[in-house]
């Protein structure tokens, strides 16, 4: 998390740094910059990591030497400010209660299933633990992962298994332990990411509705323990809807906010495929803002989106250009035209949609009532926050069109993708609909930070 903290420290303006949000952005900003690191340090060194771990400390010493050097002159440098407990009333206090233990609970499952899956899922063990198993072994074969006769999907950003491969490269040797607490420790900051970034951009109370909803969607207990990187993903697409939906609500910041929605957009396309296509509905909210003149300086809000997004996406650039032959979608010698005009492929991805409804039930009651709480709260009809519900819609109509496009057997496809499909969409569903109104009662906030945009 050091590099993440600096990172963070660099990036948001010194008066806009409440710690809640200081402490959610850390931990994945240091996971997006490190992968990068150590990808890039298997290039240069052709696959020799042995000395991996002397360059981090080097790299961390110089970062850290900026970072001293850039806010010497800062009035306050205090990193972390005091944080207030304000007095709340009975039923926010036991809503409150009710997301700890449920979160608790639910995470507490997650915990036990990982000890019963030490690899994780297939998927998990044969291939992105396999890959991460070639970038820690380094060597003359390391490359081997992007030759697809050798590994299935082997053009898959690598965020995860370059994470993997360091931290087994920091502990000496391959252990099961780093993958399955790194597998839950990012299903429990899922949770902090969606409840924290509501709380601040809305309330504390939709933050607790929608947390709740979060919580009963059932697959994100199952797949915190299953080590792949669909809740990485996740993570960064809820975290650069933030920073879009930041960039409008504090324009006096904006330039920083598109600087972090360009990193945490890059961070999405290192993490997987679907990531890539999310990151381009992020520049496409970016242009409209452009177009709908809500920026007040365009030119510079475009430079650092894009400064923001090479740090970390200009890894997946290296690695479709230099390594990764074309995805099987690409490569597929079926019709699309065929596949696409086929009905009876619809009607088998609109039964299993049904399906998958009526199977995950739990979480319709309170989307309802998050739908019902903000109708009776104030309009909020700005065009600028519909765009993490444009993000939301676009990922759904993308996803539909791959299972209708598929060249691998449509049931199984359905049956092995759908619900990490969903687990992508559902959060960023969630912070659409919190910010599509305005809350009323958002100027009594249940936690006060001395320092930041504005109470939380």
């Amino acid at each position: 998390m050091a590099y993440g903290s600096m990172f963070i420290k660099c990036a948001l303006p010194t008066r806009c740094r409440p710690i809640l949000l200081f402490i959610v952005l850390s931990l994945p900003t240091g996971l997006a910059i490190t992968s990068t690191i150590y990808f890039l340090w298997m290039i240069i060194s052709d696959g020799k990591n042995t000395w991996y771990p002397y360059a981090e400390v080097f790299l961390l010493v110089l970062f850290l030497t900026l970072v001293w050097m850039r806010h010497l002159k800062e009035e306050n440098l205090h990193l972390v400010k005091k944080l207030c407990i304000q007095k709340v009333s009975v039923p926010t206090a036991l809503m409150l209660l009710a997301l700890v233990f449920g979160a608790v609970v639910s995470f507490t499952f997650s915990l036990k299933l990982a000890n019963i899956n030490p690899w994780g899922g297939w998927d998990a063990w044969a291939r992105i633990n396999l890959k991460a198993r070639f970038l820690f072994a380094g060597g003359d074969h390391w490359t081997w992962i992007f030759e697809g006769i050798r590994i299935y999907h082997h053009d898959y950003p690598l965020l995860l298994q370059c994470t993997i491969a360091r931290l087994w490269t920091w502990n000496g040797g391959i252990t099961l332990n780093i993958p399955q607490i790194l597998s839950v420790l990012w299903g429990i900051w899922s949770f902090f990411i969606l409840y924290y970034v509501i709380a601040w951009l809305r309330s504390p109370v939709m933050a607790v509705i929608a947390g709740l909803a979060y919580l009963t969607y059932t697959p994100l207990l199952f797949w915190s323990a299953m080590q792949y990187s669909d809740i990485p993903l996740a993570c960064y697409m809820m975290l650069a809807c933030a920073m879009m939906i930041a960039v409008t609500q504090f324009p006096n910041h904006s330039q920083n906010y598109t600087f972090l929605a360009g990193f945490f957009a890059g961070s999405a396309a290192w993490c997987k495929n679907e990531g890539i296509v999310f990151a381009l509905l992020i520049i496409l909210w970016l242009f409209f803002l452009i177009l709908r003149r809500f920026l007040y300086n365009p030119k510079r809000a475009t430079i650092t989106f894009i400064i923001g997004f090479c740090i970390i996406g200009s890894s997946t650039v290296l690695l479709k250009l230099g390594f990764a032959i074309n995805s099987d979608l690409v490569t597929s010698q079926l019709s699309h035209y065929e596949l696409f005009v086929d009905s009876m492929r619809h009607k088998i991805i609109l039964e299993y949609f049904g399906l998958l409804a009526q199977s995950y039930w739990q979480g319709w009651p309170l989307l309802i009532l998050a739908l019902a709480f903000a109708l009776y709260q104030y309009p909020y009809r700005k065009a600028t926050n519909l765009g993490a519900l444009f993000c939301t819609l676009s990922m759904m109509v993308i996803y539909y069109a791959v299972f209708v496009l598929t060249p691998h057997d449509l049931t199984w496809h359905l049956n092995t993708a759908m619900n990490r499909l969903v687990l992508h969409i559902w959060p960023i569903l969630l912070i659409s609909l919190a910010v599509l109104f305005e809350d009323k009662n958002k100027n009594k906030p249940l936690l006060k930070i001395s320092a930041g945009d504005r109470p939380i």
